[in-house]
Protein backbone atom coordinates (compact mmCIF):
# COMPACT_ATOMS: atom_id res chain seq x y z
CA UNK A 1 0.00 0.00 0.00
CA UNK A 2 0.92 3.52 -0.75
CA UNK A 3 2.56 6.06 2.21
CA UNK A 4 0.29 8.58 0.69
CA UNK A 5 -2.47 6.78 2.18
CA UNK A 6 -0.81 7.49 5.85
CA UNK A 7 -1.31 10.84 7.64
CA UNK A 8 -0.45 11.29 11.03
CA UNK A 9 -2.14 14.30 12.24
CA UNK A 10 -4.96 13.96 14.54
CA UNK A 11 -8.23 14.60 12.51
CA UNK A 12 -11.22 14.47 14.76
CA UNK A 13 -13.29 16.99 16.53
CA UNK A 14 -13.81 14.93 19.43
CA UNK A 15 -13.77 11.39 20.46
CA UNK A 16 -17.26 10.97 19.86
CA UNK A 17 -16.79 11.74 15.84
CA UNK A 18 -13.34 9.52 16.21
CA UNK A 19 -15.89 6.31 17.65
CA UNK A 20 -18.76 7.14 14.92
CA UNK A 21 -15.91 7.17 12.17
CA UNK A 22 -14.23 4.20 13.41
CA UNK A 23 -17.32 2.02 14.37
CA UNK A 24 -18.59 3.05 10.85
CA UNK A 25 -15.13 1.71 9.12
CA UNK A 26 -15.46 -1.24 10.78
CA UNK A 27 -19.01 -2.07 10.33
CA UNK A 28 -17.63 -1.80 6.37
CA UNK A 29 -14.61 -3.75 6.89
CA UNK A 30 -16.09 -6.09 8.60
CA UNK A 31 -19.47 -6.89 8.55
CA UNK A 32 -19.53 -10.58 9.52
CA UNK A 33 -17.93 -8.64 13.16
CA UNK A 34 -19.98 -8.08 16.20
CA UNK A 35 -18.97 -4.75 18.65
CA UNK A 36 -18.13 -6.56 22.07
CA UNK A 37 -17.00 -3.21 24.10
CA UNK A 38 -16.61 0.48 23.39
CA UNK A 39 -14.39 2.07 25.78
CA UNK A 40 -13.30 5.32 27.03
CA UNK A 41 -11.04 6.72 29.59
CA UNK A 42 -10.42 10.60 30.40
CA UNK A 43 -7.39 10.09 32.40
CA UNK A 44 -4.85 8.95 29.63
CA UNK A 45 -7.52 10.68 27.23
CA UNK A 46 -8.26 7.39 25.42
CA UNK A 47 -11.11 5.38 23.78
CA UNK A 48 -11.81 2.71 20.98
CA UNK A 49 -14.15 -0.32 20.43
CA UNK A 50 -13.73 -4.00 20.36
CA UNK A 51 -15.07 -6.35 17.66
CA UNK A 52 -15.19 -10.22 18.07
CA UNK A 53 -16.02 -12.74 14.79
CA UNK A 54 -15.05 -16.71 15.57
CA UNK A 55 -11.87 -16.67 17.44
CA UNK A 56 -10.71 -13.31 16.19
CA UNK A 57 -10.39 -10.04 18.15
CA UNK A 58 -9.99 -7.01 16.92
CA UNK A 59 -9.32 -4.18 19.35
CA UNK A 60 -8.58 -0.57 17.82
CA UNK A 61 -8.72 3.06 19.57
CA UNK A 62 -6.89 6.37 20.20
CA UNK A 63 -4.58 6.83 23.26
CA UNK A 64 -3.30 10.73 23.39
CA UNK A 65 -4.00 10.78 19.65
CA UNK A 66 -2.22 7.93 18.57
CA UNK A 67 -3.69 4.93 17.04
CA UNK A 68 -3.67 1.97 19.42
CA UNK A 69 -4.67 -1.57 17.72
CA UNK A 70 -3.84 -5.24 18.97
CA UNK A 71 -5.45 -8.21 17.09
CA UNK A 72 -5.72 -11.90 17.97
CA UNK A 73 -6.54 -15.10 16.23
CA UNK A 74 -7.21 -17.81 18.98
CA UNK A 75 -5.44 -16.18 21.64
CA UNK A 76 -2.26 -15.30 19.40
CA UNK A 77 -1.65 -12.19 18.58
CA UNK A 78 -1.49 -11.00 15.20
CA UNK A 79 1.24 -8.05 14.46
CA UNK A 80 0.39 -6.22 11.02
CA UNK A 81 4.05 -5.22 10.57
CA UNK A 82 4.90 -8.05 9.38
CA UNK A 83 2.59 -7.95 6.36
CA UNK A 84 3.56 -4.41 5.49
CA UNK A 85 6.29 -2.30 7.01
CA UNK A 86 4.77 0.79 6.64
CA UNK A 87 2.55 0.24 9.40
CA UNK A 88 5.73 1.57 11.62
CA UNK A 89 4.69 5.10 10.01
CA UNK A 90 1.21 4.70 11.52
CA UNK A 91 1.35 6.96 14.26
CA UNK A 92 -1.90 8.78 14.33
CA UNK A 93 -5.28 8.15 15.30
CA UNK A 94 -6.65 9.76 11.75
CA UNK A 95 -9.04 8.95 9.25
CA UNK A 96 -6.53 7.80 6.65
CA UNK A 97 -4.74 5.77 9.21
CA UNK A 98 -7.73 4.25 10.55
CA UNK A 99 -8.80 3.13 6.94
CA UNK A 100 -5.07 2.09 6.31
CA UNK A 101 -4.99 -0.54 9.08
CA UNK A 102 -8.56 -1.72 8.62
CA UNK A 103 -7.69 -2.34 4.54
CA UNK A 104 -4.46 -4.41 5.63
CA UNK A 105 -6.27 -6.56 8.20
CA UNK A 106 -8.87 -7.19 6.06
CA UNK A 107 -6.60 -8.20 3.59
CA UNK A 108 -4.20 -10.65 5.71
CA UNK A 109 -7.15 -12.10 7.19
CA UNK A 110 -8.43 -13.35 3.43
CA UNK A 111 -5.07 -14.42 3.20
CA UNK A 112 -5.34 -16.33 6.53
CA UNK A 113 -8.38 -17.94 5.31
CA UNK A 114 -9.65 -15.99 8.50
CA UNK A 115 -13.07 -14.53 6.43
Amino acid sequence: MSFDLINNVYDFENSEQGMNFLNKSLGELFPEFKLVKSFHNDNYHGYGVEYEFNSIKIKIGCERSALTHLISISSDQLTLYKFDKNMKKVLAFSRKNILYTLTLLRKVLKEKSQL
